[in-house]
């Protein structure tokens, strides 16, 4: 009975389909940026978007917690709002998330090495994913050039500026905020970045 269900499991690895998992918990920025990192090292895998998967928990403001209730108390007219995260709908278009959203990875298929800081060049885990071992790869928030040493950092900088932050599907209404600032920009003459807080 061993022996069957290890030759099962094996066939059923050699098939399964492969995805880079952005799993962050933490602020919206963070998100979007191992968002942008997941697709980037989806497409140098060998795959493309589709093997990007993004899991999301919300974290509304709420009166009563502590952890995103003002952390100022300066000015009692004046709430600042802490850890609060809107839900996968408000922030991505239905079709975004119906192809990439997952509720949850199977622990024995997840592969950490990269997240946990064992792997640190991109040989070693593109030879991991070939390997049939794992299903779900996931990931740091670091810029991928840095956490690992053989990938082009403006090879890397390039595909996230002009392909990888484009190809994410935006609600209606963040789109709107999106195209207004691209057309607003063109008013400001040359400048380098728009900066998105991590928190």
């Amino acid at each position: 009975v061993i022996k069957i269900f290890k030759f099962t499991d094996w066939v059923r690895t050699l098939f399964m389909e492969k995805y880079v998992v952005q799993n962050r918990e933490d602020g919206l920025g963070s998100r979007i940026f191992s968002m942008i990192n997941a697709i980037y090292l989806a497409q140098k895998l060998g795959g493309s978007i589709e093997h990007m998967k993004f899991r999301w928990a919300e974290y509304l403001f709420d009166d009563g917690d502590n952890l995103s209730f003002t952390a100022r108390k300066q000015d009692e007219n004046c709430n600042v709002i802490g850890v609060s995260v809107e839900k996968k709908e408000w922030l991505f278009a239905k079709d975004f998330i119906d192809k990439h959203y997952i509720e949850e990875c199977n622990p024995k298929l997840t592969y950490r090495k990269l997240s946990d800081g064992q792997v640190r060049d991109f040989k070693t885990l593109k030879a991991d994913w070939d390997s049939n071992q794992w299903q779900y790869f996931t990931l740091e928030i670091s810029p991928m050039a840095i956490l690992l040493r053989d990938i082009d950092y403006n090879e890397y900088r390039s595909f996230c500026a002009n392909k990888a932050i484009w190809q994410i599907q935006f609600s209606e209404k963040i789109q709107k905020i999106i195209d207004k600032a691209l057309v607003d920009a063109q008013n400001l003459g040359e400048y380098t970045c728009i900066h998105l807080r991590s928190g």
